[in-house]
C-alpha cells in the first residue's frame, strides 16, 4: 500500500502527544473529502473500507495510530507537510522522523516550534480487522495476550514473559519457570497474571489452575509478628494440599523435625508429586523468598519437588523471586523482569491505550454505559501524567488503571 521504496519502515521519537498534535493539524488543514483523496492518489487507500466508520476526528486517529504502529507514521507526515507546506505542526513533527526525512524541495523548511496543545482530547480507534469475536477482555482472541485481568487489573507489556509462561503452561518439555528481578520490577505480578490466564483458558483442553503459596503469610501475617523463618513441615503439608487435596501422610510429617529433616523433604516430594490430581493441572506459584527465610528442610523439598517435576511433568511449578541455584535442572525456564518497558515512553503510551480499549471491550459486553471516546482520552492522559519514566512506580501505575477500570465496569 505504502511506497516502501521511498519510505522504510522507520522508527520515530513519537508519544502520545505528538501523536495528538498530528491529528488536531490533521483535522486543522484537511477536511473528510481532500484527506481521503490524497490517500487514494498516493497509498491506494480507500479511507472509507478501510477506516472503520465514525466521525472525521476519530478516524484520522485510527490512521495515525495504524501507521505509527506498523513504522509509517513517517510517510503520512512527508504527505501532510507536502500538502500543506510551511504548517508549523506538520514541520515540527517532520523534525522527530529518525532517519531524517528528505528536505522539501524549494527552500528550507520552517525552523521547529514548540508543541501547540491540543485543544481537545483524541482517542485512538482501533482499525477494523475481519476476525471472529475475541472472548471477554482477550487481545486477539489469545488469553496469553490478555491486558485486562479477571479482577480489572492491568497486566501491561512483559512479552518474553508471556511467552515462557504459555511455552510452560502448553507444553511438557520444560514445566518450571523462574521468574527474577531487582525489587520492584513486578515479580509477584506474575501469579496474578498467570490466575487470569488460567480462568480465561477454563473450557480449554489445556486448562489448569494456579494455587499460590506465599511464603511470607504460610506461618501467619507477619507484620504481626509471626516468624520469618519457614519449616519444611508446614511448607510440605501446603503443597500437599495445594497439589493433591489430601493431607500429607502422618509417617512424612513425623520425619520433620528429626535428625532425617531432610530425607524426610525427599519424601513428602516424591508423595506430593505422585498424587497430584491428573486435571486440570496444578500450577504451584510460590512467592515471598525475598522477605522470609527458608529452614534447610524447607528449602531441600522445593529441590525435591523441582526434581520429581522434571522427571513427571504433572503439575507445573512457578518461583517468584527465588534466590537458589536451579542451573543444575536442565527443565527449567527463566525469566529476569526489567523496568525497560516502563522507562520508554511510547511503549508505555501504547501499553495504557491497549489496556483501556480492553476495559471499553469488556464495558460494551457487560452492558456497562459507553465508555466514551472523551473519557478513555482523559484517562490515557491523567494516567501517563503521574508516570515517572524515569523511576517508574509499577504499584502507582497499576492502582491508576485499575480505578479507571472499575469505574467504567463497576461504578455506578
Amino acid at each position: 500500500m505504502l511506497p516502501l521504496d521511498r519510505f522504510p519502515p522507520t522508527y520515530l521519537h513519537f508519544d502520545g502527544q505528538d501523536l495528538a498534535l498530528l491529528k488536531q493539524g490533521i483535522v486543522q488543514r484537511f477536511d473528510a473529502a481532500s484527506l481521503r483523496e490524497r490517500l487514494r492518489l498516493y497509498a491506494g487507500w480507500d479511507w472509507d473500507n478501510q477506516i472503520e466508520p465514525g466521525g472525521f476526528e476519530s478516524r484520522v486517529f485510527t490512521l495515525v495510530l495504524h501507521l505509527d504502529q506498523v513504522g509509517q507514521l513517517h510517510w503520512l507526515i512527508d504527505l501532510l507537510d507536502r500538502a500543506r507546506p510551511n504548517f508549523e505542526i506538520f514541520v515540527r513533527l517532520r523534525t522527530l522522523v529518525t532517519p531524517p526525512l528528505a528536505p522539501l524541495p524549494g527552500g528550507v523548511p520552517v525552523a521547529p516550534v514548540a508543541p501547540v496543545v491540543p485543544v481537545a482530547p483524541v482517542v485512538p480507534v482501533v482499525p477494523v480487522v475481519p476476525v471472529a469475536p475475541a472472548p471477554p477482555a482477550v487481545t486477539g482472541g489469545d488469553p496469553w495476550k490478555t491486558m485486562l485481568l479477571d479482577t480489572d487489573q492491568p497486566f501491561l507489556d512483559r512479552g518474553p514473559l508471556r511467552e515462557i509462561c504459555k511455552l510452560v503452561g502448553m507444553t511438557r518439555t520444560k514445566p518450571i519457570l523462574t521468574v527474577t528481578g531487582e525489587a520492584d520490577t513486578g515479580k509477584s505480578y506474575t501469579a496474578r497474571y498467570l490466575t487470569g490466564v488460567s480462568k480465561l483458558l477454563c473450557a480449554d483442553p489445556a486448562a489448569f489452575v494456579t494455587k499460590e503459596i506465599r511464603l511470607d503469610r504460610l506461618n501467619g501475617v507477619v507484620e504481626a509478628g509471626a516468624s520469618a523463618n519457614i519449616g519444611g513441615l508446614r511448607l510440605a503439608q501446603r503443597l500437599a494440599d495445594a497439589v493433591t487435596g489430601k493431607p500429607l501422610l502422618a509417617r512424612i510429617e513425623a520425619t520433620f523435625g528429626s535428625k532425617q529433616d531432610t530425607v524426610g523433604a525427599a519424601d513428602a516430594a516424591e508423595w506430593i508429586g505422585s498424587n497430584a490430581k491428573e486435571k486440570p493441572i496444578r500450577w504451584i506459584l510460590v512467592d515471598g523468598f525475598e522477605t522470609t527465610v527458608l529452614s534447610p528442610s524447607a528449602q531441600a523439598l522445593i529441590v525435591s519437588l523441582v526434581a520429581y517435576v522434571a522427571g513427571d511433568a504433572r503439575i507445573r511449578i512457578a518461583l517468584l523471586g527465588y534466590p537458589g541455584d536451579l542451573s543444575w535442572c536442565s527443565m527449567v525456564r527463566s525469566v529476569r523482569l526489567e523496568l525497560d518497558e516502563f522507562t520508554n515512553r511510547k511503549t508505555l503510551s501504547d501499553q495504557v491505550i491497549g489496556y483501556l480499549l480492553e476495559v471499553r471491550r469488556a464495558a460494551a459486553q457487560r452492558n456497562r454505559p459507553p465508555f466514551t471516546d472523551e473519557q478513555l482520552d482523559a484517562d490515557v492522559l491523567g494516567v501517563l501524567a503521574g508516570v515517572d519514566p524515569d523511576a517508574p512506580d509499577l504499584n502507582a501505575l497499576e492502582a491508576a488503571l485499575t480505578a479507571a477500570a472499575e469505574r467504567v465496569l463497576v461504578g455506578a
